[in-house]
């Protein structure tokens, strides 16, 4: 990212914090687990949340010889119109594809029953929605 940057450019990152401070992704990892197996388990924790902290964040910045690096938390909703479609749309887009597609037609279904029954609390009359954590870094070269 440096050596595409214009000097003075600005380097903006959004990086999902814990998956803990995301309590849709945490009972998408739990139920993976469970019913997919351990592998896809861990897809979903270590791939989008591997680089939660702020302090390892910051001084990767530095190591790629940004400065003024800035880094704050910042919390979003999340929305989507169903717990499956959250599931479904996700698992889709992501590493977990494969996985999921290579279990019987049971698995599946028992993920997306334990995903919305877990997450019936973020559930409205828009859908569901539900916080994620992100670190928000700014930096220039």
């Amino acid at each position: 990212m440096h050596r595409v940057l214009v000097p003075g450019g600005r380097l903006v990152l959004s990086v999902w914090r814990e998956i803990e401070r995301s309590p849709g992704f945490a009972v998408l990892a739990k139920a993976l687990t469970l019913h997919i197996g351990p592998e896809a388990g861990t897809l979903m924790t270590s791939g989008p949340f591997g680089l939660s902290d702020a302090e390892e964040l910051r001084a990767l910045i530095a190591a790629a010889r940004f400065s003024d690096i800035a880094v704050r938390s910042a919390v979003k909703v999340l929305r989507f119109t169903s717990p499956d479609q959250f599931v479904l749309r996700y698992v889709a887009g992501s590493a977990l594809a494969s996985p999921v597609a290579n279990v019987d037609d049971t698995a599946r279904a028992a993920l997306l029953t334990e995903v919305s029954g877990r997450l019936q609390s973020y559930v409205d009359d828009q859908g569901l929605a539900f916080p994620i954590e992100s670190n928000l870094a700014v930096a220039r070269r």
